[in-house]
């Protein structure tokens, strides 16, 4: 019989069955690991469960107020309840396979961090450059007196304007400056749908889990390097990341397979809806989160201006809003997961503070990048306070 709220330790498999959070809970269903457990400073003999979810997610569950399952007891029980079944099933993008399931399942967790990531970035911006994803939708330049180009770049002005007007952020409103021109130029290419729309695949270049899904079936398509698959899902991490970044590399024969997985797996309904609901699902949080942020931020006496448009030319500085108070500004970058080195922090400097928002628990943590230290090495410090 599946406990509610059992007793966890670290490294135990939970699965989220409600968190009560109004800004950004974690979906029920969705699976993660305990990293630690700590005493809620808030409610006496309650805890704070410390959990790496599998979305990517790093909220706390609390004891006092969520509720949660362990793993094992799903897996275990053929009649756990159809709600918890259906999140589980739909957050678990690999599930569709049959062999390369745990591989998938691995190398989607690989894809969330360094050297793989940018491996991947680079290689799916070069796909959206080089190759026509006939399966996904058309491409076309950003180029002046298009509606496209001239939507993002007004937003651009808008926001040098307000850090112009600010007489702050000197670093930033340089490289604005240089922007304000040179886009003009560089025939930036975004993929739209059969109606000329913003198309969702244009995220593909940062969405590990969609990469991870596309990359696996690739491979099983390919076997250009293996007598068998059938041992794939064994397959040690050195082995996994050196064949991977094979497979990353940009060459017109990666490029040229990937859009062709692209496109056999946009004619498989079952993938199909897949890939499009974890686009849906991500883009819908992040908006959530930076809509929350912007709440928060107004909340407490903050002018907000927020930038929004998709493939927008802000976004090239990481900036998803502009906050004033008392005449000082701050550009403000809103994620739902805390990031390790934002880089946008590159632009901070004695008059510009650059925020980094995160959800945190019922509220959100704001982080500045303070002084650098003298080391060889940069040793990046950081401020930390709550919304």
């Amino acid at each position: 019989m599946k406990q509610i709220n059992p007793t966890l330790k670290k490294g135990d498999r939970v699965v989220c069955v409600h968190m009560d959070d109004k800004y950004s809970p974690v979906p029920a269903g969705t699976a993660g690991t305990v990293k630690r457990i700590v005493g809620d400073p808030f409610e006496e003999s309650e805890n704070l469960i410390e959990v790496e979810w599998d979305n990517g997610s790093t909220l706390s569950l609390v004891s006092s107020e969520d509720m949660w399952v362990l793993e094992s007891d799903i897996e275990n029980e053929k009649t756990s309840k159809k709600p918890i079944q259906e999140g589980v099933k739909k957050l678990t993008n690999c599930s569709q396979f049959t062999t390369g399931r745990q591989f998938c399942e691995k190398l989607t967790k690989k894809l969330q961090s360094k050297p793989l990531s940018d491996l991947a970035r680079k290689f799916f911006n070069q796909l959206q450059k080089n190759i026509d994803l006939t399966a996904t939708g058309k491409k076309i330049k950003l180029e002046p007196g298009t509606a496209h180009f001239d939507e993002r770049y007004s937003e651009l002005l808008r926001f040098y304007e307000l850090l112009k007007n600010s007489g702050q952020c000197t670093k930033m409103l340089n490289s604005i400056e240089q922007d304000l021109e040179s886009v003009k130029q560089k025939g930036l290419v975004m993929v739209v749908d059969n109606d000329e729309k913003y198309s969702l695949f244009n995220r593909l270049n940062t969405h590990y889990t969609n990469q991870g899904v596309i990359l696996t079936q690739a491979l099983l398509n390919d076997n250009k390097n293996w007598k068998s698959l059938s041992d794939i899902d064994t397959w040690k991490d050195s082995v996994l990341d050196s064949n991977i970044k094979d497979y990353l590399e940009p060459t017109i024969e990666n490029l040229k397979l990937v859009d062709d997985t692209i496109m056999g797996l946009m004619e498989d309904e079952s993938f199909s809806e897949t890939i499009k609901s974890n686009f849906e699902y991500s883009r819908g949080r992040g908006y959530q989160v930076e809509s929350d942020v912007a709440k928060a931020f107004r909340e407490k006496g903050y002018e907000v201006f927020e930038f929004g448009t998709d493939f927008g030319f802000v976004d090239h500085f990481g900036v998803d809003m502009v906050v004033i108070k008392n005449g000082i500004l701050h550009p403000v970058q809103a994620s739902s997961t805390r990031k390790n080195q934002p880089k946008f922090f590159q632009f901070n400097e004695p008059n510009c503070k650059c925020w980094s928002v995160f959800p945190y628990g019922k509220t959100f943590r704001v982080e500045t990048l303070l002084e650098q230290t003298k080391d060889i090495i940069p040793n990046p410090k950081r401020s930390t306070f709550l919304l």
